[in-house]
């Protein structure tokens, strides 16, 4: 076994937890501490049963320290060696003082043992095999999450125009929502995105969407022409089965925003003066579905104290026996009973009460922003 091959066997054992280690060892020891049993059924039939007991836990012993000094260090044969060869000894004197029982039963008993010791050089070598893969999968599955956690960060900003808190939760190791906030020196925008699928797949070709999101948005692209040009690179890179919701607002100095929604749930407009929650509705279809299709921006009013969401479907598809479908109607009741509270607060209310609804398994994202 070559080095790096030994070095990936024993970085595999150093990564496993202690409770699957112990599982792992508790395995072998089950394995082959019943061998005594069968052993003594043909070799002798008066020992007595603490002479068993000690055989069966020195068998269970010595194979737990065999799988350990091969998938672990390789220093340990310096102990079990010792104690092997002792064993044998006292087992050896054991058997000549033995009355031998049927011998018929003994060479069964030595075809058991025979069986369970190829048995278990196969489980080894499978372990080994298979956890050095398994490895490398973690590994590459963490740097994905890392890259991940760099590309969609927890929003928490606060300017002259809006106080925002936004974050998106994923339900595997890498997800494919998007939130993030552009700004420059003329204007902020703000945007989710949500990329069909799950995993690693879709989370790589989220990385691509951020990308060329945030090049439009920085050479100040009106949002309708953003939604086109993406739309058009989306068709044209990504697989067959997959599309990508999208939902963005600008806002300016002229107390007004500006948004457009392509296929993604609307976004919710609370307005403080009439405590009331609108709904800005999404016309037009999922980015990378046609090829050549054009998108039409709307135009909102906005004020001090007013709230505007923006969220992925993951949250008002929770489903659970009480309420079939949590939906828009659930979120914008959270929405106005809580719309005083801080921002992140607020993002705190709201992903307390869907999360506790049901299991999650879809991605979440939820962005919150106060106008100031």
């Amino acid at each position: 076994m070559d080095t790096r091959s030994r070095k990936a066997q024993s970085d595999w054992f150093q990564h496993l937890s202690g409770a699957s280690r112990f599982k792992l060892f508790a395995a072998i020891f089950c394995i082959f501490a019943p061998l005594s049993l069968i052993i003594a059924a043909g070799l002798a039939d008066d020992w007595p049963w603490w002479v068993v007991a000690g055989w069966m836990l020195s068998s269970g012993l010595i194979a737990v320290g065999w799988a350990a000094s091969f998938m672990w260090n390789m220093k340990i044969m310096f102990i079990l060696i010792p104690g092997q060869v002792l064993v044998g000894i006292a087992s050896t004197r054991l058997n000549r003082t033995a009355e031998l029982g049927d011998p018929n039963i003994t060479q069964a008993a030595l075809v058991a043992v025979a069986l369970i010791v190829v048995g278990y050089v196969f489980f080894v070598v499978f372990l080994n095999n298979e956890g050095a893969r398994t490895l490398r999968l973690q590994t590459e599955i963490g740097l994905a999450k890392q890259i991940h956690s760099h590309l969609v960060p927890t929003i928490s900003l606060r300017t002259r125009k809006l106080d925002i808190y936004g974050r998106s939760i994923s339900s595997m190791e890498v997800g494919g929502d998007l939130v993030d906030v552009v700004q420059d020196e003329r204007s902020l925008g703000l945007y989710v995105a949500d990329v069909s699928g799950h995993g690693v797949k879709a989370g790589v070709f989220m990385s691509m969407v951020k990308s060329a999101i945030r090049m439009k948005l920085l050479h100040s692209s009106a949002l309708d022409q953003l939604c086109a040009d993406l739309n058009r690179v989306v068709f044209q890179v990504k697989e067959p089965e997959m599309f990508v919701t999208f939902a963005a607002m600008r806002f300016d100095d002229r107390g007004e925003a500006e948004y457009i929604l392509a296929g993604h749930p609307s976004i919710l407009h609370y307005r403080k003066a009439s405590a009331t929650v609108e709904e800005l509705p999404s016309g037009a279809p999922p980015l990378g579905v046609v090829e050549d299709l054009s998108f039409e921006a709307g135009r909102v009013a906005i004020e001090p104290g007013d709230l505007l969401v923006l969220l992925t479907d993951g949250l008002i598809e929770i489903v659970d026996e009480w309420d079939p479908d949590v939906g828009m109607a659930r979120i914008s009741a959270l929405v106005a009973a809580a719309a005083d509270r801080p921002v992140d607060e607020l993002y705190a209310h709201i992903m307390t009460d869907i999360r506790g609804r049901a299991d999650v398994d879809d991605d979440q994202t939820l962005l919150v922003a106060r106008v100031v």
